[in-house]
C-alpha cells in the first residue's frame, strides 16, 4: 500500500497531506525527498559532513518512519525534486511500486500567485511564521508570469510522464477536494487499497486564500491583455504582408 502524490509547488498539497496523515491510516505523507526535510531534525544526523546521502539509505529510512500501523506509506513529490531522484533506482524502484495520484490546480494564475505570495512573505503554510506581511507585498508581473510559465510546464510534464510510462494514475483537482474532501479522501483510500471504514476527516491546516490573490489576479490579466494583443502596425505571415 505505497502511494506517491505527484504535484507541483502550490496545489494545494499541504491541505491534502494533512488530511491524508490525519486519518492515521494513510501513512505518513510529506515532500520527503526535498533536501530542506533530509536536513531537518530526525534525518539529519544521516547526512554526512560534506551534505552527502545516499538515497538507498533515506529511501529505507523514510519508508520504516513513515509507515502507519496498517502497513501504507504515502509521500509527496514535487517535479523537481523527480527530475533529481529519478535516475536513482532505490527511488525508481518505490516510484514503480506505487498508486500514483496525480494531484493538479485548475487555476494555473492562482497557484503561480500564491507561490509568490509565499515567496515574498516565507509563509508556505499557514502555520509559518511571516517574515512580510501581505500589506508590503507589490505586484511583480514578471514574477508571477515567470512561475505560472514553470507550473504550466512541470504540470504538463507529469502528465506526459505518467502517460508515457503507461501508469495507472488517480487524477485529483485540488478544486475538487475542498468542494468534497470526504468523498476525495474515501476515493484515494480506494485507489491506494486502504479499507475506507472507519475514515475520519480531521483537517489542521487551512487554505491560504487571501483578498490580495484576488487583486493580483485582476491586475495580472489586465497587464497580460495589454501584451497579449499590443497594438502593431504590419505583420508577414506566411508570405503576405498585413497593415
Amino acid at each position: 500500500m505505497n502511494y506517491i502524490i505527484c504535484t507541483t509547488a502550490r496545489s494545494g498539497s499541504n491541505l491534502m497531506c494533512d488530511v491524508l496523515r490525519n486519518t492515521r491510516r494513510l501513512g505518513h505523507p510529506v515532500e520527503a525527498f526535498n533536501p530542506d526535510f533530509m536536513r531537518a531534525a530526525g534525518y539529519r544526523e544521516h547526512v554526512a559532513p560534506d551534505g552527502t546521502v545516499a538515497v538507498a539509505h533515506f529511501v529505507a529510512w523514510i519508508m520504516q518512519r513513515h509507515r502507519t500501523k496498517n502497513g501504507a506509506f504515502g509521500t509527496k513529490i514535487l517535479f523537481e525534486d523527480f527530475e533529481t531522484f529519478r535516475g536513482f533506482t532505490p527511488f525508481s524502484d518505490l516510484f514503480f511500486d506505487s498508486r500514483l495520484v496525480h494531484l493538479r490546480r485548475r487555476s494555473k494564475l492562482k497557484q503561480a500567485i500564491s507561490y509568490y505570495l509565499a515567496e515574498e512573505t516565507g509563509q508556505w503554510v499557514a502555520t509559518d511564521k511571516a517574515r512580510k506581511s501581505l500589506e508590503d507585498v507589490r505586484f511583480d508581473f514578471e514574477a508571477i508570469s515567470r512561475h505560472l510559465d514553470r507550473l504550466i510546464v512541470q504540470d504538463s510534464a507529469w502528465t506526459a510522464i505518467l502517460n508515457g510510462l503507461g501508469l495507472e494514475y488517480m487524477e485529483v483537482y485540488f478544486e475538487d477536494f475542498l468542494a468534497d474532501m470526504n468523498g476525495k479522501l474515501h476515493e484515494i483510500a480506494s485507489f491506494v487499497g486502504v479499507d475506507t471504514v472507519p475514515l475520519d476527516l480531521r483537517v489542521t491546516l487551512t487554505e491560504q486564500a487571501n483578498p490580495l490573490s484576488r487583486a493580483f489576479m485582476s491586475q495580472f490579466r489586465e497587464a497580460f491583455r495589454q501584451r497579449q494583443f499590443a497594438t502593431t502596425g504590419t505583420a508577414a505571415y506566411k508570405g503576405l504582408s498585413f497593415h
